[in-house]
């Protein structure tokens, strides 16, 4: 469970528009002046989709995946930026630090039970210096509470059978592509109120939550994803 399989990459990941990866990263710009945050650490970063953007941008960035086969086909701008580490997003301790701003986006965080999760923003906390900035791209628990069941979706002219169920706070993802191939996921789903809860439990002072990366649009119920910005105290 929780291992992207390379179907789900060709699937989904390779199928996001230019656009959208544009706007996300125009966000970060937004959220991160690279006057202030210059250093930043892109945990899950996949094959570098807002890593690269970012160095483009004048950040340096280190991204962080645990999958090295995907790590391999990452771009960079110029030699060791960004630079790539293969690694579990529980042990930053090989992560050469400090850095002033992290990155979770795209539901990489929740993956583990409770406890773990809380080691996960535990451990960011310690790669970031004090005022440093963490950003979470989330799934909003109580939207998927209401939105359950199985679907059949089409990207990129494949059909693909999704079920979502809910069992206490977790998600839980099955995706059928059909021919016997297969993902599934689980994650422990936080409203903007929990997460906030949670992370000031490690040092972290909640900045703000919106909405589709956008400022303007707070988090709701009716809307399936939130971005969530914290500082180090």
């Amino acid at each position: 469970m929780n291992s992207y399989s390379q179907t789900w990459f060709e699937t989904f990941l390779h199928s996001v528009p230019v656009s959208q990866s544009d706007e996300e990263v125009a966000f970060l710009l937004r959220s991160l002046p690279v006057s202030r945050f210059p250093r930043v650490l892109d945990v899950c970063c996949g094959a570098g989709r807002h890593a690269v953007r970012l160095a483009r941008a004048g950040y340096r960035v280190t991204g962080l995946d645990r999958d090295s086969a995907v790590l391999h086909t990452a771009e960079t701008v110029e030699a060791n930026n960004p630079r790539y580490v293969t690694g579990d997003m529980r042990d930053l301790e090989g992560v050469e630090g400090p850095f002033d701003a992290a990155l979770l986006l795209w539901q990489s965080f929740g993956y583990f039970p409770s406890q773990e999760n809380d080691a996960v923003l535990s451990a960011l906390a310690s790669q970031l210096r004090d005022g440093g900035r963490l950003i979470l791209d989330l799934y909003h628990r109580e939207f998927f509470a209401a939105h359950q069941g199985t679907v059949t979706l089409d990207r990129i002219g494949q059909k693909i059978v999704e079920t979502k169920s809910m069992e206490g706070r977790r998600l839980r993802v099955h995706l059928d592509y059909g021919e016997g191939r297969t993902d599934e996921f689980s994650w422990e789903l936080f409203t903007p109120e929990e997460l906030a809860e949670r992370a000031a439990r490690v040092g972290f002072h909640f900045v703000e939550a919106c909405s589709g990366y956008d400022k303007t649009i707070p988090p709701a119920p009716d809307r399936p994803r939130f971005q969530a910005i914290f500082e180090k105290a």
